[in-house]
């Protein structure tokens, strides 16, 4: 699932995308690129997140994601166990964010 990145995207597409997630239980490849995301939206990516058991790629490049999203991310990774490929790059993530992901 990708959500391409436009000016419709963002903060007022998300709340639907976690409507949308956990009924996609059999999501392989999830990508969110430049989709304006910040810590809160993070969060909730988390929650929703939970129910994705099946997810192997997850990109959250260039979202604005700080150490406290991160955390909570961080949290839900250990859930997935079929996780193997993450894309953080261009986030404003800390030393002490990147350690939550280790």
């Amino acid at each position: 699932l990708k959500f391409p990145p436009k000016v419709t995207n963002g903060p007022l597409v998300l709340p639907k995308l976690w409507d949308l997630l956990p009924g996609l239980q059999n999501l392989q490849h999830l990508d969110l690129e430049k989709s304006k995301i910040g810590d809160k939206g993070a969060e909730k990516l988390a929650d929703a997140l939970v129910t994705l058991s099946s997810l192997e790629i997850l990109n959250l490049s260039q979202n604005c994601i700080g150490d406290e999203g991160v955390k909570k991310l961080a949290l839900t990774f250990k859930e997935l166990p079929k996780l193997h490929c993450l894309s953080l790059y261009s986030n404003v993530i800390s030393d002490e964010g990147a350690e939550s992901l280790a």
